[in-house]
C-alpha cells in the first residue's frame, strides 16, 4: 500500500486542440528489409501518431491489392493499415535487376523461408513513423498466414494475427514448428469447412486461446472471402480494435509543450490521454464538444502489461457553476480517500472550468507512486461511481520521454 497523503498531484484545466482526421486513401510507400530488399506497400494512415496498426500479407502469386476490401475499415476504426507486395511478388517482384517473381513461380521454398523478413520491416516501418510499436498485429491469407505466424514467432512485440485458411507447411513453411514460439497471443483462424483439414484444425489445437472460425461456403481460399463471405470484413477489423485497444492520437500543445509521445482512449463522452512531462505521468479527461466535464474521472494503474490489482487515482469535479470543486482520491483497502494536493512545480493553480480537460500529474520515480520512468504499465479508466475501474478497458502505456519510441 502506499500513503495517499504522501501522493503529490497537481491538476491542470486546458482546452487541447483536435486529433488530425484519418486520411481518405492509400499512399505507396517504400521499405527495406534487414537483408537489403525494398517492400513496395499501400499504406492507409490514421493520420494518428501512436495509432494501432495491422500488417496485411497476401497469397502466394497475388499481391497487396486483394486487401483493398477491407483496407479503409480499419483506417475508419483508427487502426494504422499497411498491406505490402511480399518478396517476388507485385512490386515488390525485382530487386537490384534481379526478378524474384521466377522463384515465385518455381515455388523456391529458400525465397518463402525468409518472407517472416518482410513482415518484419513493415513493423519496423511503422513504429519509425509513430505507430504504437507494442500494438501491432498481422493479417495473413495462404500463405501470407504462414508469414503471419512465422513473424510472431520471431518478435515478441508482435501482438496478435489473424489467419485466413492456414497450412501447416504451405510453400516449405514449417508452419507447425513456429507455433512453438507464438505463446499464447491472440490467433483468430478463418477457414472453410472444407479446406479445414489443411492446417486450421491442428493450429486451433496448438495455440492456447486461438479463436477458429468456419464457413459453409465454397471456394473461399484466403482473401476470397472478402466480398462472399457476409460480414467477414466488419468481423476482422472488429477483432483487430478490440485486442489492440482503442485508437489513439497526438494531442495538441500543452502548456507550449510540444506533445509528442502522448496516447489518447476513447472513453463514453470524451477522450483519456497519458503523456510523461519531464518528472511526471500527465493524465486527463477532454470531454467531447459541447459535453461538460464529468462529475468523476478515475485513472488506474499496475506495473507491468497486465491488468490486476491496481492503484488509482481519481478527479471529482463538481458544482453548478462555471466553476467546479475539484478533489483527488486514491484507492486503498477497496475505499476512496482524499489526497492531500500540492502544486507540481511550474504547474498551474487547481480549478475547474466548464468545457475544459481535467488533468493531473503524477511524479514520476518515487516510492509512493510506484511509476518509474521506462515501466510498462496497465492503465485504465472510468467515468461516474464505482470502486474500481473496469479492467476490460485497462490498456498498455509505456512511460517514456516524449519522442522516444
Amino acid at each position: 500500500m502506499f500513503a495517499p497523503r504522501r501522493l503529490a498531484l497537481a491538476a491542470v484545466f486546458v482546452l487541447l486542440a483536435l486529433s488530425p482526421a484519418a486520411g481518405a486513401g492509400p499512399g505507396e510507400v517504400t521499405f527495406f528489409t534487414e537483408d537489403g530488399l525494398a517492400i513496395s506497400a499501400d499504406l492507409w494512415s490514421t493520420a494518428r501518431r501512436g495509432a494501432p496498426a495491422v500488417i496485411a500479407l497476401h497469397m502466394y502469386r497475388s499481391d497487396r491489392r486483394t486487401f483493398r476490401p477491407v483496407a479503409g475499415r480499419f483506417a475508419r476504426a483508427g487502426i494504422e493499415f499497411l498491406a505490402l507486395d511480399l518478396r517476388g511478388h507485385g512490386r515488390s517482384a525485382v530487386q537490384d535487376g534481379k526478378d524474384l517473381a521466377e522463384n515465385v513461380r518455381k515455388r523456391d521454398p529458400e525465397l518463402f523461408r525468409v518472407m517472416y523478413r518482410d513482415a518484419l520491416a513493415a513493423r519496423r516501418f511503422l513504429a519509425d513513423r509513430g505507430a504504437d510499436a507494442d500494438r501491432i498485429a498481422l493479417l495473413g491469407a495462404s500463405v501470407g498466414c504462414s508469414v503471419a505466424i512465422h513473424a510472431v514467432s520471431r518478435e515478441p512485440r508482435l501482438r496478435a494475427a489473424c489467419v485466413m485458411t492456414p497450412g501447416t507447411a504451405y510453400l516449405g513453411v514449417p508452419t507447425l514448428d513456429h507455433l512453438a514460439l507464438y505463446g499464447d497471443r491472440p490467433l483468430l483462424i478463418l477457414s472453410s469447412r472444407e479446406e479445414a483439414g489443411k492446417g486450421a484444425l491442428e493450429i486451433s489445437r496448438r495455440v492456447p486461446g486461438a479463436e477458429l472460425v468456419l464457413f459453409e461456403e465454397k471456394g473461399i481460399h484466403g482473401t476470397r472471402m472478402f466480398g462472399r463471405v457476409p460480414g467477414v470484413e466488419e468481423r476482422i477489423v472488429r477483432w483487430f480494435a478490440e485486442r489492440l485497444g482503442a485508437p489513439v492520437a497526438l494531442d495538441g500543445v500543452i502548456r507550449g509543450e510540444e506533445a509528442a509521445g502522448a496516447r489518447t482512449f476513447d472513453l463514453p463522452g470524451g477522450t483519456a490521454f497519458l503523456a510523461v512531462r519531464g518528472d511526471y505521468l500527465h493524465v486527463g479527461f477532454r470531454p467531447a464538444p459541447g459535453k461538460p466535464p464529468p462529475a468523476l474521472f478515475r485513472f488506474a494503474w499496475k506495473v507491468g502489461s497486465t491488468p490486476g490489482k491496481a492503484r488509482a487515482v481519481t478527479v471529482t469535479a463538481a458544482g453548478s457553476g462555471d466553476r467546479a470543486r475539484v478533489r483527488f482520491e486514491v484507492l486503498r483497502r477497496g475505499k476512496w480517500w482524499p489526497v492531500r494536493i500540492r502544486r507540481a512545480k511550474g504547474a498551474r493553480p487547481v480549478g475547474a472550468a466548464r468545457g475544459k480537460a481535467a488533468e493531473m500529474l503524477i511524479p514520476l520515480g518515487r516510492p509512493h507512486a510506484g511509476i518509474e520512468k521506462g515501466a510498462r504499465l496497465a492503465v485504465g479508466f472510468g467515468l461516474g461511481e464505482g470502486e474500481a475501474v473496469d479492467p476490460a478497458k485497462y490498456r498498455a502505456f509505456e512511460v517514456r520521454a516524449p519522442g522516444k519510441r
